[in-house]
């Protein structure tokens, strides 16, 4: 599955994106998001969705919405590291700087957030979007307004520095440019040149297929960037697109469906060594007991879901899921097998939450939080 997809065209284009591992039986991704500009115009428009369901609604969107057309697009098929499940921890991510939309991508991940100051603050907790949140306030710093202002040898410089810290396989795009990197300790990056003329084109493997010309042929040429290479499907792509692997470190500007700057770097391999990664905690579920009133239900959902901040700072990501007691349960709050948030109303306006250890290692076995009604007042 490539995990990062990203097309640039010399004109517009409405391909349909099909998502099947989304399909029924399949091991759903933690995420996905598609990226593009609508019309050409400098604001980007992103269709995304956390945590998605089989079948899901909003991907069918990506197959059939006419409205997905652009010479610019960027695809992200989320495998969490970083971050709870939330559509702030979900890529595409993007920020507006020199009256532009900006989107990013990024495969892989790093060992460590990157620290910065300026205008430009994460919304959610990923070390991607930290990441583009520093190179914009590097931006600003400098008055780069666009990527056609980019100093190319100092970036090429700062990506490289931040490779060392973890996989960085990037897409950066303003929506007219493409600019592209490849990891330098070898995760794969793939370019493939389209040319005309073609009548069909359709490409994809297992999880994606992308058909360019599901709603009508146009002989454009683009350059595709993928995680993985695709293969043909249907149509002329055998013919009509070149692939071929990028170079470690391998820093590209694409415009327009071209490629106009490619380098490669002269540092060192970084070594070979173990990454540091947060680990995904077997999650601890909370039931919300059906006594609770359904107009709070997304507040306290979002308020336990705050904890995984502090579970994600000691290295554990999605420690806590949350979901509502079904109607027909049989079991007791007090139950140890079970942690639960009751709401009580007793006219005292307080809040408790009790646990059990196990006294040999400490670890909490269960956790029940109760919550007085009159709490809401306060």
């Amino acid at each position: 599955m490539p995990n990062l997809l990203a097309m640039s065209f010399e004109g517009e284009l409405a391909p349909s994106f099909t998502l099947h591992c989304l399909d029924a039986g399949r091991t759903l991704p933690d995420g996905w998001g598609l990226g593009y500009y609508p019309a050409g115009e400098p604001s980007a428009a992103i269709l995304k969705e956390p945590a998605p369901p089989q079948a899901s609604i909003r991907s069918q969107l990506a197959l059939a919405w006419e409205q997905v057309e652009s010479n610019m697009f960027v695809l992200h098929i989320r495998h969490a590291t970083w971050g709870a499940l939330s559509d702030a921890n979900t890529q595409p991510f993007h920020r507006t700087w020199g009256r532009r939309d900006w989107l990013i991508g990024h495969a892989g991940s790093l060992d460590n957030k990157p620290e910065t100051t300026g205008p430009f603050e994460p919304v959610g907790s990923t070390d991607t979007e930290q990441m583009f949140c520093m190179l914009l306030n590097r931006f600003v710093d400098r008055a780069w307004r666009s990527l056609m202002d980019v100093d190319l040898d100092e970036m090429h410089g700062w990506l490289t520095e931040l490779n060392k810290t973890g996989e960085l396989t990037l897409c950066l795009t303003d929506g007219r440019d493409l600019l592209v990197h490849a990891d330098h300790r070898g995760v794969p990056m793939w370019v493939g040149l389209l040319v005309p003329p073609y009548e069909k084109i359709s490409f994809g493997d297992d999880d994606l297929e992308v058909d360019l010309t599901r709603r009508g042929a146009k002989a454009r040429k683009g350059a595709i960037i993928c995680s993985e290479q695709l293969t043909a499907r249907v149509g002329d792509a055998d013919k009509s697109i070149v692939w071929r692997q990028l170079a470690p470190g391998t820093l590209m500007i694409i415009r327009e469906g071209a490629i106009v700057t490619e380098r490669t770097t002269d540092a060192p391999t970084p070594s070979a060594r173990t990454l540091r990664r947060p680990v995904k905690a077997e999650p601890r579920r909370f039931e919300v007991t059906h006594r609770t009133v359904y107009k709070y239900e997304k507040a306290i959902y979002d308020g336990i879901y705050e904890w995984n901040k502090a579970f994600e700072a000691a290295g554990f990501v999605n420690a806590v899921v949350v979901e509502r007691q079904p109607d027909n349960a049989t079991w007791d709050p007090e139950d140890i097998n079970y942690n639960t948030f009751r709401w009580i109303a007793n006219d005292r306006g307080y809040a408790m939450g009790p646990s059990r250890a196990n006294p040999l290692t400490g670890e909490i076995l269960d956790a029940d939080i109760i919550f007085d009604a009159d709490m809401v007042r306060w």
